[in-house]
């Protein structure tokens, strides 16, 4: 097993980058494949340890990768509406990230860096975590901040399920480590990134200083894409029309491992999860899905006690007595548009028009249906709901 890994890149590799981090030779790199995603790549002279085996979830049974149930479960958010405006959601995440650097924790979180790359980044100063506040919908590289983890006495990590599972997997006896995942059904890659960066420098001829992949400027349910150019130029575009959101969030550009990722279930390895409580859009005030709403499980005391300890920077309401959400819906593999992302010689703007012809009646009236949901939130709250009945009736029935 591990003689293969010497010869070739790791197969179906989550791009996690733990492997590279207790790699005792550093001999494994990570590097972006054919679609634009991590992979870790073995590179010098393998001495057989094993230790890249022990820490990889495709060499894990099915019961190491199961994880923990919820324990307690609430919607909430932050109360500085500042804060709440400018996250994906309610802000959940900047409240717990304040709490920990407060609490002598430094904070391992993921901010895209001037080469327009998304990476992990270590924060001890709260005037910081600005950076990793936001959605930011591609890999981030990992290795240089988790291989610092055994470094720090205190350490949070926020991360995706994958990473949060492969951490508790390669950490286990940290006693002050704290897991924050998020729900997710994958990221895009960078091959639809870079071609949209350079799709948007090209169309406003300047360079982009600054991006937002999660804007609410409009509001929470129907988000968009936000970019500062060096000109002075500003740019906005709701998800429905924007190509990067037409391509991620509409057709679902994500790749095949991703829609079949083990880690984002019900359960997880973290301490807390933090999600869209889309379910709950008829908490607290009528305008309150403008501002956005985090759904908040926690996994075991570690994770209620931080919970607890956040007080009144959060507004929070238990909501176990209702239907939980749990697993995420996920959707077919595009396998057209990312073959099509492939091709350096495809402009996004092109590749886009090429997929839509491919698109059946069927699809289009799908995805402008959902289109003129995400205009009202009851709307969507209601068909969410029917969408969930229909997929657990045809599941019962399979």
């Amino acid at each position: 097993m591990i003689n293969n890994i010497e010869k070739e890149s790791l197969k179906n590799c989550i791009g996690c980058g733990i492997c590279a981090c207790v790699c005792p030779k550093k001999c494994i790199s990570m590097e972006l494949d054919k679609d634009g995603y991590f992979e870790a790549v073995v590179k010098g002279s393998c001495i057989h340890c094993g230790q890249c085996v022990k820490v990889c979830r495709k060499y894990q049974n099915e019961n190491e990768t199961e994880g923990r149930f919820a324990q307690h479960i609430y919607v909430g958010y932050y109360r500085d509406e500042r804060i709440r405006k400018v996250s994906s959601s309610g802000g959940i995440a900047t409240a717990i990230a304040k709490w920990a650097v407060e609490n002598e924790y430094v904070v391992m979180g993921a901010a895209m860096n001037s080469n327009g790359v998304v990476e992990h980044i270590v924060i001890s100063d709260k005037n910081k975590i600005k950076q990793i506040c936001g959605s930011k919908y591609v890999p981030s590289y990992t290795v240089e901040a988790f291989s610092k983890i055994l470094k720090y006495k205190k350490v949070l990590v926020f991360g995706t399920p994958c990473q949060i599972q492969a951490i508790r997997k390669a950490y286990p006896n940290h006693e002050n480590l704290i897991l924050v995942d998020f729900k997710c059904f994958g990221p895009a890659g960078y091959n639809l990134l870079n071609k949209y960066i350079e799709y948007q420098k090209e169309e406003n001829k300047s360079n982009i200083t600054w991006i937002n992949m999660r804007s609410k400027r409009r509001d929470w349910l129907n988000w968009g894409i936000e970019i500062k150019f060096q000109s002075g130029k500003h740019y906005f575009k709701q998800k429905q029309f924007d190509l990067f959101g037409k391509c991620f969030s509409t057709y679902g550009a994500v790749r095949k491992d991703c829609l079949e990722c083990l880690d984002l279930k019900a359960k997880s390895f973290g301490d807390i999860r933090l999600e869209d409580a889309w379910s709950y859009m008829d908490y607290g005030e009528k305008n309150d899905f403008k501002m956005g709403l985090s759904q908040i499980s926690t996994f075991n005391q570690k994770g209620e006690r931080i919970v607890k300890a956040l007080g009144n920077r959060i507004q929070a309401e238990s909501v176990e007595n209702r239907k939980v959400e749990h697993e995420i819906s996920s959707h077919s593999y595009k396998k057209k548009l990312m073959e099509l992302l492939r091709d350096d010689d495809k402009d996004l703007k092109s590749i886009v028009k090429e997929y839509e012809k491919t698109l059946t009646f069927a699809e289009k009236l799908y995805y402008r249906l959902c289109f003129l949901a995400d205009y009202n939130p009851y709307v969507y709250s209601k068909l969410h709901k029917i969408y969930k009945g229909l997929k657990r009736k045809h599941s019962h029935k399979g």
